[in-house]
């Protein structure tokens, strides 16, 4: 993550949320990482799951965003479906 320009993560719904491993990476990076090594970054999220509702993909949707202005990052969106990730590859 420190040598990459972009980052990409990405997640299933489980258990109406983004995964255990992926909030464990987010967890356990707070603190741990200084804002100067994230900073600038793009930052995008891949969150699939089958019959999501619009509740727990804005859940995932606030939790990467607020993980990225914590870093300074500059979060370019989620998607949740093959034209949602077309759109955001635009942004690459």
């Amino acid at each position: 993550m420190k040598q990459a320009d972009t980052i990409v993560l990405g997640s299933p719904l489980y258990w109406h949320s983004m995964s255990g491993s992926v909030r464990n990476l987010l967890d356990r990076s707070y603190g741990m990482v200084s804002e100067e090594t994230l900073q600038g970054k793009k930052l995008f999220f891949v969150f699939q799951g089958a019959s999501p509702t619009k509740e727990q993909l804005a859940a995932g949707d606030y939790t990467v965003g607020r993980y990225a202005a914590l870093y300074g990052m500059d979060y370019q969106g989620m998607a949740t479906n093959q034209t949602e990730a077309q759109k955001l590859a635009k942004k690459l």
